[in-house]
C-alpha cells in the first residue's frame, strides 16, 4: 500500500490505518494505570467488560469503526486536505481487517447508528502482546513479498 509513497504522504496513509482506534488511546493509559501495569500498558484481559463500563468510549468506538463516520468525516478530510487517496483505504482497510478480528462487546457496528453487529471470527485484539507482534510481522512479511 505504501509502495510509491515517500515522506508526509507515508505518514498520512499510516495514520490513517490507525487513526480509527484513536479514542482507544486515553483508555488505554487509564486502563494500565488503575490496574499497575508496567508504563501503563494495559493487558488484554483489562478490556473484558469495559464497554458495559464505559458506554461512551464503546460508542466512540462504534462510531469511528462505521461507514457513516468514514464517508462523512474521514473521506470529506482526505479530500478537503488533499491527502493521498490512499489514506482513505487505509482506515478502509482497518475497519475491514476489525470486522473479522472482532467478536462479542467490540463486535464491529459497521451501519452505525442502527444496532446491527457483525461477530468476527476471534478476538485477535486480545492476544497476547507477543503473539500480536509476531502476527504483525508476519504481515509484513506478507506485505513485502508482494512488493
Amino acid at each position: 500500500m505504501l509502495a510509491g509513497a515517500h515522506g508526509w504522504q507515508a505518514f498520512w496513509i499510516i495514520l490513517f490505518s490507525v487513526i480509527a482506534d484513536i479514542v482507544l488511546i486515553p483508555a488505554y493509559i487509564v486502563l494500565g494505570k488503575k490496574n499497575k501495569r508496567f508504563l501503563w500498558i494495559a493487558k488484554n484481559g483489562d478490556w473484558q467488560g469495559l464497554a458495559t463500563k464505559h458506554p461512551l468510549l464503546a460508542k466512540a468506538y462504534d462510531i469511528t469503526h462505521s461507514l457513516f463516520f468514514a464517508t462523512v468525516i474521514v473521506y470529506p478530510a482526505v479530500i478537503i486536505l488533499s491527502l493521498p487517496k490512499l489514506a482513505f483505504a487505509a482506515y478502509l482497510s482497518h475497519i475491514a481487517i476489525d470486522i473479522f478480528s472482532h467478536k462479542e462487546e467490540w463486535a464491529i457496528k459497521i451501519f452505525y447508528p442502527f444496532k446491527f453487529k457483525i461477530n468476527g471470527f476471534s478476538d485477535v485484539w486480545a492476544w497476547p502482546v507477543y503473539f500480536m507482534a509476531i502476527s504483525w510481522m508476519v504481515l509484513l512479511a506478507i506485505i513485502l513479498l508482494i512488493k
